[in-house]
């Protein structure tokens, strides 16, 4: 009979599992391999980081180097509980902790911390001073706010007033109504006025 044998089956059922071989000419792509980084060039993007203030300026810095935003919040975590060496993330015995780097690391970031409260506390003190002791405000006669506070709007009045006066007795010609007086302070100022409550129901005989 015209069968074949066994051993001539399991022959070509295992050639039949063989991958076929690229025809000739064909590109060969290299298997793609993991990216490496080594601690130096970890470092020097964490603190390239860093120093980037412009908006954007970090991801440009990613998409530059081919990187994902998590790499550098892994790196950051690192760096700030002073594990530097972890950085390479090499096999073997793990690097001993340095308690006084780790703790340099947490005072250096408490420092940056208060360091801009207090820019912003002397931001919103130097606008307050200037609000209350500078600015000439129209709502309070052209007043500055400490001058109501303190009780010296009434003297400060008085004296815009004489000086007015003098010039009004000099040339009366310039002041063709009336004898100039200064804005009187009001009895009361608002920022947001309070709207008025509803009307009561007259009542009816």
């Amino acid at each position: 009979m015209g069968g074949r044998s066994e051993p001539a089956r399991s022959a070509g059922a295992a050639n039949s599992r063989r991958p076929a071989a690229p025809p000739a000419g064909a590109e060969v792509v290299a298997k793609a391999q993991r990216r490496k980084f080594t601690t130096e060039y970890k470092l020097a993007i964490v603190e390239e980081a860093d120093r980037a203030t412009d908006p954007g300026e970090i991801g440009s810095l990613l998409r530059r180097e081919g990187l994902y935003s998590s790499h550098l919040v892994e790196w950051r975590r690192l760096r700030a509980a002073g594990a530097l060496s972890a950085l390479s993330k090499k096999r073997g015995r793990k690097p001993a902790r340095n308690p006084l780097a780790e703790e340099n690391q947490k005072l250096k970031a408490q420092v940056a911390r208060l360091e801009k409260k207090l820019q912003q506390a002397e931001i919103i003190i130097g606008f307050f001073r200037w609000y209350n002791h500078e600015h000439h405000h129209s709502g309070i006669a052209m007043l500055m706010p400490h001058m109501v506070r303190d009780g010296f709007a009434a003297e400060v009045l008085d004296n815009r007033q004489r000086v007015l006066t003098a010039a009004f007795q000099q040339h009366p010609e310039r002041f063709v109504r009336k004898p100039p007086r200064p804005a009187p302070l009001p009895d009361a100022v608002w920022i947001n006025p309070p709207k008025p409550g509803p009307r009561e129901p007259r009542e009816t005989h």
